[in-house]
């Protein structure tokens, strides 16, 4: 609304300058004839026209008639001989007046001219304004194209109804751009809905540190959460296994050397399950 008053008062100045400059233009042409008229109503000091008083000629002296018709004549005689009155004419300008005027007039256009040039500005930039701002174009990105991607097994906890530990492999699709890194991170998210009765014994809180192969050994740098198992024995030896058997799934990978906040450590937990060498799948 701000802006829509902005443009109309912009308009309406524009168009207000440039009545005003025709009425000084106007003004200006029928100057001498304004000048004139107020000179001779009294308002301004001039040459004032009025009618010369001419002394009366004396009358000759006739000899009176004794009849009324020649007086009557005479009368008449007289009367028509009365001369007219004569206006007075304007006193000429004089040169210093004339160039005054000249000057006057001269300064005049260039008023007229730069006020003219200004109203015209004026009235471009409100129309100019009032020009519908264009609507800037959505940038239109092409489509990124999706990373690629591979399968990977990941080995999660079957728990039968006799509390026997079962280990089942599920499929699971990640980026293809560090596959063993993502393969384990999944694992530590755990199940999801869709893989009905698997469950993890890895503890929770468990993050994966860093990730490197050298000699077909996967050395894995676990946080201090992956120290600290609930569940006891059976559950170090569940969440080792669930790692190893995810990791040499991998044909660059035999074996499996873990570290805990990149330390090597001979035994895991408080029942003292061994760390202290790369384990493969038929060490625990």
């Amino acid at each position: 609304m701000a802006e829509k008053k902005r443009k109309k008062t912009g308009i309406g100045l524009a168009i207000w300058l440039i009545v005003a400059i025709l009425i000084i233009i106007v003004f200006l042409v029928k100057w001498e004839t304004i000048h004139n008229n107020l000179i001779r109503a009294g308002i301004l000091q001039g040459t004032i026209i009025e009618k010369e008083e001419k002394p009366e000629t004396p009358k000759p002296e006739k000899k009176k008639e004794s009849s009324k018709k020649k007086d009557s004549v005479t009368l008449k005689v007289q009367e028509e001989e009365k001369p007219a009155p004569v206006l007075k004419s304007e006193t000429p300008k004089t040169e210093t007046e004339k160039v005054q005027d000249k000057i006057v007039e001269a300064v005049t256009e260039k008023i007229v001219e730069k006020a003219v040039e200004t109203a015209a500005e004026k009235v471009v930039e409100a129309v100019k304004e009032t020009k519908p701002a264009e609507t800037a174009k959505p940038k239109v990105e092409p489509p990124k194209p999706a990373p690629a991607t591979t399968t990977v097994k990941l080995y999660y906890v079957v728990i039968d109804a006799n509390g026997s530990v079962n280990y089942k492999a599920v499929n699971r699709t990640v980026a293809k751009d560090s596959p063993l890194t993502n393969a384990l991170n999944a694992l530590l998210a755990g199940p999801t809905f869709e893989e009905k009765n698997c469950t993890t014994l890895i503890p929770k809180g468990t993050k994966l540190l860093g990730v490197s192969i050298k000699d077909g050994v996967a050395i894995l740098n676990f946080n201090e959460a992956f120290e600290f198992n609930q569940d006891g024995i059976e559950g170090y030896l569940a969440q080792l296994k669930q790692i190893i058997n995810t990791a040499t799934e991998f044909s660059s990978v035999n074996s499996v050397q873990f570290l805990i906040n990149g330390e090597k450590k001979e035994y895991l937990g408080s029942d003292g399950v061994w760390i202290g060498t790369p384990l493969g799948r038929n060490s625990l």
